[in-house]
Formats: C-alpha cells, structure tokens, sequence
C-alpha cells in the first residue's frame, strides 16, 4: 500500500510540475508577442543594438532585445552575406518571479523600414 500511495504522489507532483512549466511558457509566449507586435520598441532596438525593461502594461515582466546585423553564410568558397536592411533580434523575456535566470528567448529578423 505504501509503495502505491509513493508512486501516485509522485506522478501527482511531476503532473503538477509539467502544469507549472507550461503555464509559464505560455505567459511568456504571451509577453513575447506583445513585444514583438511594438514596432517603434523594434525600430530602437534595430537603431541602438540593445533596448531592455519592463513590458508595458505587464507588471512584473521585463524584456531584453538585441539586434545584430544579419550576417547570412554562403558556402565554403565566399564571404558570408551581410544585409544592411535586415537585423537578427533576439528577444527575451523574463518575470520578477523568475528572474533573467528564467528567461524564455527567441530569435528572429526583422527588416529595417527607412
């Protein structure tokens, strides 16, 4: 009997667990497209390299956003592609909870307008 109640308290707890973790995903999926969906918020990171802070409107969210010049590789015999209209971002989000050690980053480009 002993042996069965530890074995359904632990798929109890690592059901649980998984329900927490999803959870969280999908909050920062959320937080995530909300960013994205700022194109001003992409034009200066695009601009400065670097913009990160709260996300408006998400108390307890926070964001980093970094653009690098989109470099493209070729093949073996030429010189990688560098598109001066394109940036690659890179976008994380994290919450208070969490902290940066929580993050959830994506990666993705991003065409400059202008």
């Amino acid at each position: 009997m002993g042996i069965t109640v530890a074995v359904l308290f632990y798929g109890f707890s690592q059901s649980a667990r998984l329900q927490r973790k999803a959870h969280e995903v999908m909050e920062a999926s959320r937080v995530a497209r909300l960013v994205l969906a700022d194109r001003t918020l992409l034009s200066q990171a695009a601009a400065r390299g670097r913009l990160e802070g709260p996300v408006d409107g998400e108390p307890g969210w926070f964001f980093i956003l970094e653009a690098r010049p989109l470099v493209v590789p070729l093949d073996k015999r030429a010189e990688a592609y560098e598109d001066p209209n394109m940036v690659e971002m890179t976008l994380c989000v994290f919450s208070e909870e969490s902290g940066r050690s929580g993050s959830r980053c994506l990666v993705g480009w991003y065409e400059r307008k202008g």
